[in-house]
């Protein structure tokens, strides 16, 4: 049996508009949980046991269960309590909380890399915890949690293809109803996969440039992306 690259190729408008949900849901993830994430930050970094242990709590609860199954929760679980969600509601909910947990810890990474002399300085100033955090160690730690911040984006655009599994019309899940249309997975999911590396290679180059531009860190410092 012949390949028929007219299949996905005819549809490519279709997929595309799925890749295009896929990055907006990213998009508002990612601004979301950076807040999240310096709330968090602030939290496993402060001396208040009552706000450190809420901001434990909280990263340890979303790093260490499954996303999949954190998006099951948010979809089935939650109408328990008279909570319904669409799809894309709860697709955007688990997105944001488990973006906010990851990072946290990479901004505490960076925060505690941030020398204790520079912190103490900006506490002989008069300066309470809230303007040490903002003025002195936040962004002071900027240009080491930038490489990892940029990799945890890309990380969340590919994993954010488990979605599909609540019908949140994301790229994954347009191709699988097209080749529930057309039975023509080998060439649909060959375009799809593209379609994912295609958005990987675009943000790796987006973000690789707001580190050199902004930042000042050559392409060589970025990490591996890990999923």
């Amino acid at each position: 049996m012949g390949l028929r690259w007219e299949v996905p190729l005819k549809n490519l408008p279709y997929l595309l508009g799925g890749a295009l949900l896929t990055l907006r849901l990213v998009g508002i993830s990612v601004v979301f949980g950076i807040f999240l994430g310096i709330v968090g930050a602030m939290g496993r970094t402060s001396k208040s046991k009552l706000f450190h242990g809420i901001a434990t709590a909280y990263v340890e609860l979303f790093r260490n269960t499954p996303f999949l199954v954190q998006i099951y929760f948010a979809y089935f679980a939650l109408p328990t309590f008279n909570i319904d969600l669409t799809p894309g509601q709860s697709a955007l909910l688990v997105m944001i909380l488990n973006t906010g947990a990851y990072m946290s810890e990479i901004i505490r990474a960076g925060i505690e890399a941030v020398h204790k002399s520079q912190v103490e300085s900006g506490y002989s100033l008069g300066m309470s915890y809230l303007q040490v955090f903002r003025y002195v160690m936040l962004p002071l730690a900027m240009k080491a949690i930038a490489p990892p911040l940029g990799n945890q984006i890309i990380s969340m655009t590919l994993s954010s293809c488990v979605i599909s599994q609540i019908s949140a019309e994301d790229l994954t899940f347009r191709a699988m109803m097209l080749e529930n249309r057309t039975f023509r997975s080998f060439e649909i999911y060959i375009v799809t996969i593209l379609i994912y590396f295609l958005l990987a290679e675009f943000l790796y180059i987006v973000i690789g440039y707001i580190n050199r531009k902004v930042f000042g860190i050559a392409a060589k410092q970025k990490l591996p992306t890990m999923i």
